[in-house]
């Protein structure tokens, strides 16, 4: 089994956006998650192009589609979560994030997004950004990062914010090749007021 890799983002993406909507710590989340909000695994075909990224019983905070080529993770992958999701302002003024993740036995279990420059990002798109995707177990699955300030890997990533909703859409390339574009659907925005 491979380990995870995990940077200091996404942690702190996690620990914010968690604790501005009253959500559970990321180790209370594990002891918590099949008594306050039982989510089932989304269900696709049998093929081993892609899989699920998770599922939800109850209203959907976000949706993603990622499609993956190249690489070991290569294929199609969708869910939706109830907690967490997107935010503006949680890493700073002028910010927009993403924290998407299960501890369901799926295929992507997290997605983490920081987008250092919002006006940039809705103003038609920006490479000021950092995403981390996990594959496998949440906390013992490999992470996938795209960082293009720190050159890791290259990509743009644009923001259509509509205030309560908004879209979100990553091109973008890691550093071995593993071309990597997401979509996600923000049912709703958590504003930090940044």
């Amino acid at each position: 089994m491979r380990h995870l890799r995990i940077s200091a983002a996404p942690a702190l993406i996690l620990a914010l956006v968690l604790a501005g909507c009253g959500g559970a710590s990321s180790t209370d989340a594990t002891e918590e998650e099949t008594d306050t909000n039982p989510t089932t695994a989304a269900t696709d075909d049998t093929s081993t192009d892609g899989g699920s990224a998770g599922g939800s019983d109850g209203d959907a905070t976000a949706s993603v589609e990622v499609t993956v080529s190249g690489g070991a993770f290569a294929g199609t992958y969708s869910g939706s979560v109830p907690d967490g999701g997107c935010s503006r302002g949680a890493t700073g003024d002028n910010t927009f994030g993403l924290q998407y993740s299960t501890s369901e036995d799926v295929e992507l279990s997290s997605l983490q997004l920081v987008v250092n420059d919002a006006d940039a990002a809705t103003g038609g798109g920006t490479d000021d950004f950092m995403t981390s995707l996990t594959f496998g177990d949440l906390l013992g699955g490999t992470t996938v990062d795209i960082e293009p300030p720190e050159s890791n890997g290259t990509g743009t990533v644009s923001v259509d914010d509509r205030g309560d909703t908004a879209t979100i859409s990553i091109d973008g390339e890691t550093s071995d090749g593993a071309a990597i574009d997401a979509t996600v659907e923000c049912h709703s925005v958590f504003d930090f007021g940044g």
